[in-house]
């Protein structure tokens, strides 16, 4: 049933969207998108069966913070509760087939298993509920490794960003390190808790200080970060530059390497050269582009690429198009 169900609700859109496209969507979600990452690693992100492991921990902070106490006690649920154990058998089975799945796939992303999350909630709840219940609460020593873990990775994480900041001139970016310091401080508040007698309280803690930590991290952190995308705002200036012109609907094409961001910060489709710049096939369709394209653009990635470039210019014989530097813009923390 859940299969038919899946069927009959995602079936008309893709049958639309294909009409639509005239089957390119189709083509190149299922073909390229899916075959074509499971069996080859597309865009250099590749890794190894420790990959999702370490993804999924990453994902799950702070929660991982107690992924041994965790495991244990979805074992001993598991052994002493039928109603826990069909809990706990679904967040493994849930975690269990998409961790297994992307691993044997060759393209890796830590966005590609969001959806064990869910399943990790479930096994996280039952395990926070006991520290109301006393059900089976951990052991002494194994709550104080918890706590003082806890407060480590907040103080690195805090460090970690202010070094970062300096290191790559985004004073905005400090702020962010506040993330860092709600973590350390539901650390420090757990052996508080803990020494008063109520450990019922740190359901809630650690709770609040999950979600600090996502609204500090990804809503100051990533805008600030934002700020200082000076790729993004050159392609942005060239863009808006063509828009106030008669050039609007000028194409864009990219040679070693693109940012998929790119694409959606142009809101322009771009042409990659799939090809390495060492290829003269990939200078072909440069080539072609812009006979295609007298006033196209081309975005140009990368020292190797810059250099093939020139080389290509002087050795055409006649020149395929004469091409102006627009602007130069270091590649984003690269």
């Amino acid at each position: 049933p859940g299969v038919l169900l899946s069927v009959l609700a995602a079936a008309p859109w893709y049958i639309a969207v294909g009409i639509e496209t005239n089957g390119d969507f189709l083509r190149g979600f299922f073909l390229e998108h899916n075959v074509g990452r499971a069996l080859g690693s597309m865009e250099g992100h590749n890794g190894s069966l420790l990959f999702y492991p370490v993804a999924f921990l990453v994902g799950t902070f702070p929660w991982s913070m107690w992924v041994i106490p965790v495991v244990l006690w979805c074992v001993k649920a598991s052994r002493d509760n039928l109603v826990q154990r069909q809990m706990v058998v679904l967040s493994a089975v849930w975690i269990g087939v998409y961790m297994l799945a992307f691993s044997a796939a060759s393209t890796k992303l830590p966005s590609y298993i969001t959806p064990c999350y869910a399943g990790a909630a479930l096994a996280l709840g039952g395990f926070w509920r006991q520290f109301e219940t006393a059900w089976s609460r951990p052991a002494w020593a194994m709550r104080r490794i918890a706590y003082l873990l806890t407060a480590a990775v907040g103080v690195l994480i805090a460090v970690v960003i202010v070094w970062l900041s300096k290191q790559q001139a985004m004073p905005l970016l400090t702020q962010a390190a506040w993330a860092g310091a709600v973590i350390a401080l539901v650390g420090a508040l757990g052996f508080w808790w803990d020494a008063r007698g109520r450990l019922d309280r740190l359901p809630t803690s650690w709770l609040v200080a999950a979600g600090l930590f996502q609204v500090i991290l990804f809503g100051f952190g990533t805008k600030s970060v934002d700020a200082y995308r000076t790729d993004l705002a050159a392609l942005a200036a060239v863009s808006q530059a063509d828009q106030a012109t008669a050039s609007g609907t000028t194409a864009w094409l990219a040679i070693g390497g693109m940012e998929p961001s790119w694409v959606h910060y142009l809101a322009h489709e771009i042409v990659e050269v799939r090809q390495s710049e060492n290829d003269p096939a990939a200078w072909e369709q440069v080539a072609a582009f812009l006979q295609q394209h007298p006033a196209g653009r081309v975005i140009v990635v990368g020292d190797s690429a810059y250099e093939k470039l020139n080389q290509w210019q002087r050795e055409s014989s006649p020149p395929i198009a004469n091409l102006n530097e627009l602007v130069v813009a270091p590649r984003f923390l690269r």
